[in-house]
């Protein structure tokens, strides 16, 4: 009886330690969901743009990206932003007002981006 509580007792040691590890190597240590910021309905043409938030994780820094929704590429990366303050469409191009929201002293810029 003294043997089966000690592999009894041994087998729940190693489970326990077992589950440890695997809850310690499986965990997500930067936020990987991808927001989207805006959904643009560009007139006069068939498609619509996305404005998404890339956060941040181990090889790169998070970024505000440009698709075409529909497809898989980027038409754009804006690195080293992480907040849109404003957005307008003007005939075939695309203002965005972006900044940093990690700096204060920063202050927003704007840049155009001509639509494909």
């Amino acid at each position: 009886m003294k043997r089966y509580l000690t592999i009894f007792f041994i087998l729940n040691v190693v489970s326990i330690v077992g589950y440890f590890i695997y809850k310690a190597s499986t965990f997500d240590m930067f936020d990987v969901e991808i927001s989207k910021v805006a959904e643009i309905e560009v007139p006069n043409k068939l498609y619509k743009i996305g404005l998404f938030y890339i956060p941040s994780n181990a090889s790169s820094q998070s970024y505000i990206q440009i698709k075409q929704l529909g497809k898989e590429e980027a038409l754009q990366n804006y690195e080293s932003y992480n907040y849109v303050n404003n957005y307008k469409l003007f005939n075939d191009k695309l203002r965005l007002i972006l900044s940093d929201t990690s700096f204060t002293e920063r202050k927003a810029d704007t840049i155009f981006f001509k639509l494909p």
